[in-house]
C-alpha cells in the first residue's frame, strides 16, 4: 500500500489495492439462490462486509445491479474515482462483486452503476 496526500484536505490516505484471485465470497448456493430469488438471507451476501483472505484483511463489497453494464466501488478509500475498482459479476445473478485489501470499517462508499448504454 501506498499513502499519498489527498490535495483538497491535506490528509493523507492509504490507497487500497485490490487482492486478485480471491475465492469467491459468493458461493453456489448463494448464487441459485439470489437468482430464485428466494434468498432468505441478503444482508449476509450484499453490502460490506470486513473479512480476513489468506491473512490479508480488508472489505468484500456486492450489490445487486441485474441490467449494468459495468459496475465501480468508490468511496473516501480512493478519493471517490473508481478507476481502480471495478466491481466483477457473479454468474448470472445481477450481483457484482470485489474485495478490497487495506480497508476496513466505517469507510464511506458508493457503487457507480452504469446501464446498457455506459452511463
Amino acid at each position: 500500500m501506498t499513502e499519498t496526500p489527498n490535495p483538497k484536505t491535506k490528509r493523507r490516505k492509504v490507497e487500497p489495492k485490490k487482492v486478485q484471485q480471491v475465492p469467491q465470497f459468493i458461493g453456489e448456493l448463494d448464487q441459485y439462490l439470489i437468482g430464485e430469488g428466494n434468498h432468505k438471507r441478503l444482508w449476509e451476501v450484499l453490502g460490506a462486509h470486513v473479512v480476513e483472505e489468506k491473512g490479508v484483511s480488508g472489505v468484500h463489497f456486492a450489490v445487486w445491479a441485474p441490467n449494468a453494464s459495468r459496475v465501480r466501488l468508490v468511496g473516501d478509500f480512493n478519493y471517490w474515482t473508481g478507476e481502480h475498482h471495478d466491481m466483477t459479476p457473479v454468474g448470472h445473478t445481477g450481483v457484482w462483486d470485489i474485495f478490497v485489501a487495506g480497508i476496513g470499517e466505517n469507510e464511506t462508499y458508493k457503487f457507480e452503476i452504469f446501464d446498457q448504454h455506459g452511463q
